[in-house]
């Protein structure tokens, strides 16, 4: 699975995402693989398809906030995790 490099997040020495499951945002562990320009490659910690918060929004979301995904199509701050091409 790929995300744009703004769905990481780091502290204490661990990376990770915010995992949006049934519109409460989790942060998930992740093991980052190769990184190519603004697309990173995740090992574990998500799979194809799942949503994660990208961009400024990381940093304003707590752990167990809801959230409303908008509608396919719209602008949003979040992603479907791709497979690596």
């Amino acid at each position: 699975p790929v995300v744009h490099r703004s769905a990481l997040l780091t502290r204490d020495g661990r990376t990770f995402v915010l995992a949006v499951e049934d519109g409460v945002v989790r942060y998930t562990p992740v093991r980052v693989g190769i990184s190519e320009g603004e697309r990173v490659e995740l090992l574990d910690g998500v799979a194809e398809g799942d949503v994660v918060v990208r961009g400024e929004a990381t940093l304003r979301l707590a752990d167990g906030a809801r959230v409303a995904l908008p509608p396919d199509g719209a602008q949003a701050r979040s992603e479907r995790v791709e497979p690596r091409s």
